[in-house]
């Protein structure tokens, strides 16, 4: 009996030594893309800055209408709540952004000390990491001084080392850009995501908060970018990817396979076409 209950309790540890090893191995298995891909944020205490475009009424009324639910089927009429003295407003698709970058990075490990800037408001803040979310004179300073592979001009997203357009195939279609920088004056990551629409920066916000790992393992501490597309009919949760720049380096898509195809399975074959827009 003696040995039997000594047999069952040393399977028993063995089981929980087993499972703790393993936990202990993915935790740290997760922590190496984390400290590589947000450099300079995770493990960090320096505040880091969520830049928004806020919006304001031009009658400087501070009114607006907030949408109250439905009750009845056969109510057909919206109904309304009026709000007052209420100064500012985000779009829904930056407000959904900024709830994406907050899950990622509370996934990497950092939760705290993290701020929301305003464009208007602090758009001379250079000296801490960022995320500026959607398209801004803001996203086009950092365009114009920390070195993108992708840029926006006028109506179109540019692939800066050769020129080349990428604009959505149809007025149906949306696209979005997520590109890691460096700051050169401050050697701080200054991360760009951004639609031709509103659905083209939670896209671009979205695919940072399910391939993040991914990205780690790929390019590490280095900049990159990533051009997104998706169809309006699908949602933006249905993207893929239409390039990379620069494509990661042999020997990392060869110690990390896995990654590599994972990311390298969204790229569509079709071609884009010229068109406008952007939010």
């Amino acid at each position: 009996m003696g040995q039997i209950l000594i047999g069952a309790v040393g399977s028993l540890v063995a089981t929980v030594v087993v499972l703790l090893t393993r936990l202990a191995f993915y935790k740290v298995y997760d922590m190496f893309p984390a400290r590589a891909l947000f450099k300079g944020i995770v493990g960090s205490e320096k505040s880091c800055l969520v830049f928004v475009l806020r919006m304001t009424d031009l009658e400087r009324k501070g009114e607006f209408l907030g949408l109250l639910p439905t009750y009845a089927v056969a109510t057909q009429q919206p109904r309304f709540e009026r709000r007052q003295l209420i100064p500012y407003v985000n779009s829904t698709s930056e407000t959904t952004s900024v709830a994406y970058v907050l899950n990622v990075l509370g996934s990497a490990g950092r939760a705290e000390n993290i701020q929301l800037a305003y464009v208007d408001k602090d758009f001379d803040k250079w000296d801490a990491p960022m995320f500026i979310l959607g398209g801004s004179v803001k996203a086009t300073r950092a365009f114009e001084t920390c070195n993108p592979y992708f840029t926006f001009r006028v109506d179109r997203f540019v692939l800066t080392s050769t020129g080349e357009s990428y604009v959505p195939k149809t007025a149906d279609h949306d696209m979005g850009l997520l590109q890691k920088m460096i700051n050169p004056s401050t050697n701080l990551p200054v991360w760009v995501a951004m639609g031709w629409r509103g659905a083209g920066t939670i896209a671009a916000t979205y695919a940072l908060t399910r391939w993040w790992k991914e990205l780690g393992f790929l390019y590490g501490s280095k900049p990159f970018g990533m051009l997104l597309e998706m169809n309006d009919a699908d949602g933006w949760q249905q993207f893929r990817i239409v390039r990379f720049q620069p494509e990661a380096a042999r020997l990392r898509k060869i110690v990390h396979p896995l990654a590599w195809y994972r990311l390298r399975r969204t790229l569509p074959q079709a071609s884009l076409r010229e068109g406008q827009g952007l939010h």
